[in-house]
């Protein structure tokens, strides 16, 4: 299969390359604007054309510049492939399969997709050939040259290697952020987006209600205003034709008589004595006072399965735009319920007797709703007789937790023994041949379409202060899914992951669309983009902060500390180098602040902070390695104080709720 097959792309005139120079006369008739048709009228269609007409306008410096028509005969049409008799090679099922095409020359032509939400993929990636960059989310994140917009001429066809290519809902954001973050997911090419729990209400409430140290006063939200945020994100989501998973944890609570809004990590859990029965007995008492999200049921009984059944059933029902719902156990390992009925069964064994109930009760009710499963915790051990009475229902979700980066994923080695299942008593899992290995049994008994999900930016990258160093094992892991038969990637990560640039998520997506990309010409094509001519030297600067900050050291310490590697010695010296490394580079930090396009000067201006930061925070991390925890301590508050200081500034692209938890030293 061909993933990437350029025909051509030709510009007009190259402004990116020089800075976005204004050129000549402004189009501003209306009788001369470029007219904007559309063959089909899906709504992420309609979108595909106002954000052509939209910035097409922001170009050539008149919002008249571009219009959308009803007539007959547009200068530009929008569409699907099949709209046009167009064909792109590897379209196997064009509901799941993203594919572009763009014909437009001098500013006439067709811009096509194999579904609507590939019409506005194909729109976004016509207007990055003329020269448009997506920095990051918001408005002041976008890089659109002036320029004529008369003769623009683009040739392309495209088609994504991987049919699930997203992220969730992980961090601490205002609604208007993630909004943005939604606008940004799409014109990088992103098409999932996993909302995940039945509400997520505590994202929000650790912005509004500032659980984090800040000098902005707490603006507490309602549950209904919360609840209005989740039904808007969707809505969102699904305007531009992307697919929405959502659900996960939570749904134990929900059986257990709690409302959706109070069942995510953080929500208040309150277990009816008349229901304690149904908890997971262990160590001969049942688990009341855990969290919505960690409390394990008696899953052989036949009115839980048959409730959870119903319960998910409810949820799919009464939010039919969710194309898939997540249906997982315990966020926990080692909370098996131990009565006579469970105690000789893996868990996997209920989890596909729950799921093929959760099936038979969507199927009586008429939903295509898809069912994601979890390979994670104590359901790594695939059952031994347990299989899926409808494998079409569902899709595979394997979360290699507990890895530590330091190496991508490996095919396991023949041979390899398995730890055996064990009541309670299981360990954690370190290596990733060993999770690859616990996935391939799951695989042995389900066939059909599954994609990682994986947390190289929840924790990991916050240790990597250059955002580049992560690249390295990201991007094989996303170049070997073929190798472990899986057809994507949804990364669980913090949405604000833009600090001090988003180069990671950026490229992470690229290589979904396409894993021959090379990271390093991702890496110049964005630096450029985000910082203009200086772009290459902002790089050079990233890549020494990831080497001198030693970031698979510092994480695999965190996770597991018995592990010792070659050169760890010498990590302190690398860290007392960061300092110098600053001040070298403060010149060209200054000289770029205010030049060039706004765009631009905010990359800068967000460099020029993030500098600030790092210098206490590598002699922090260097006090850690030298055992010296009164000098780290010290360190840490002045690393406190400095983005507290300067929260205005950095609040919509760095996470400071996720870094504390981090490194809790801030706090």
């Amino acid at each position: 299969m061909k993933q990437s097959l350029f025909l051509a792309v030709i510009i007009a005139v190259n402004s990116f390359a020089s800075g976005g120079t204004v050129f000549g006369a402004q189009q501003s008739k209306t009788e001369t604007a470029i007219t904007i048709g559309l063959k089909t009228r899906h709504p992420a269609i309609v979108f595909a054309g106002d954000e052509l007409a939209k910035y097409l306008g922001l170009m050539a410096g008149d919002p008249g510049a571009a219009v959308v028509v009803t007539e007959s005969s547009p200068k530009i049409a929008l569409g699907l492939l099949s709209d046009f008799g167009v064909k792109v090679d590897g379209v196997a099922d064009p509901a799941l399969d993203d594919a572009i095409y763009i014909d437009v020359r001098n500013s006439k032509g067709v811009i096509a997709g194999s579904n609507p939400r590939s019409v506005l993929f194909a729109v976004y990636r016509f207007l990055e050939s003329c020269g448009c960059r997506w920095i990051r989310p918001g408005p002041d994140g976008d890089y659109v040259p002036s320029r004529p917009v008369n003769k623009l001429s683009v040739q392309l066809k495209d088609k994504a290697a991987n049919r699930f290519r997203g992220n969730m809902n992980a961090g601490t954001y205002s609604i208007d952020y993630i909004l943005s973050k939604i606008e940004w997911n799409a014109k990088v090419g992103l098409n999932t987006f996993f909302n995940e729990f039945l509400i997520p209400k505590k994202n929000y409430v650790n912005w509004y209600s500032r659980k984090y140290p800040s000098q902005k006063a707490p603006e507490p939200r309602s549950d209904a205003e919360i609840l209005a945020y989740h039904e808007l994100l969707n809505r969102e989501v699904k305007r531009r034709g992307m697919f929405l998973q959502a659900g996960g944890h939570g749904f134990n609570a929900r059986f257990l008589g709690n409302p959706e809004i109070e069942c995510d990590h953080e929500g208040t859990i309150v277990i009816p004595d008349e229901k304690l029965e149904f908890l997971a007995l262990v160590n001969g008492e049942r688990l009341k006072g855990r969290s919505p999200t960690t409390s394990e049921l008696c899953y052989s009984r036949p009115d839980v399965q048959q409730g959870l059944a119903r319960i998910v059933a409810d949820y799919a029902e009464k939010r039919p735009e969710v194309d898939c719902l997540h249906f997982w156990f315990d966020d926990r390992s080692n909370n098996t319920c131990e009565c006579e009925r469970c105690r000789d069964k893996k868990p996997s064994e209920f989890f596909v007797q729950i799921l093929n109930g959760i099936d038979r009760e969507l199927t009586r009710r008429g939903l295509p709703t898809r069912i994601a499963f979890l390979i994670y915790q104590d359901l790594r051990w695939a059952p031994d007789v347990e299989r899926f009475a409808n494998p079409d229902r569902f899709v595979l979700m394997f979360a290699p937790s507990g890895r530590i980066y330091d190496e991508p994923y490996q095919l396991p080695p023949p041979g390899l023994a398995l730890p055996p299942y064990q009541l309670n008593k299981n360990p954690g899992t370190r290596d990733v041949r060993e999770h690859v290995a616990f996935l391939r049994e799951w695989q042995r008994m389900y066939r059909g379409p599954g994609f990682v999900y994986d947390y190289h930016m929840v924790w990991y990258h916050f240790y990597d202060q250059g955002y580049y160093g992560l690249m390295e094992v990201m991007a094989e892991d996303i170049r070997r899914l073929p190798q472990m038969n899986l057809h994507g990637f949804v990364s669980c990560q913090n949405q604000k992951a833009f600090y001090p640039h988003g180069f990671p998520i950026y490229a992470h997506a690229r290589l979904l669309w396409n894993p021959q990309s090379q990271v390093d010409d991702l890496a110049r094509d964005y630096f450029q983009g985000a910082f203009g001519p200086e772009g290459a030297l902002a790089l050079e600067q990233m890549k020494t902060l990831s080497d001198l900050f030693s970031p698979q050291y510092f994480y695999r310490k965190s996770r597991a500390k018995d592990l010792v590697r070659p050169g760890d010695d010498g990590i302190p010296q690398k860290l007392s180098r960061v300092a110098e490394a600053v001040q070298k580079f403060r010149p060209v930090i200054e000289r770029n602040l205010s030049r060039g396009h706004p765009a631009h000067q905010l990359s800068w201006k967000y460099l020029s902070v993030h500098a600030g930061m790092v210098v206490p925070m590598a002699a922090a991390l260097q006090s850690r390695a030298e055992g010296k925890s009164k000098d780290e301590a010290n360190h840490w508050k002045a690393v406190r104080q400095y983005v507290i200081e300067h929260e205005a500034i950095t609040e919509n692209v760095f996470d400071f709720f996720w870094f504390q938890r981090t490194f809790p030293g801030v706090r």
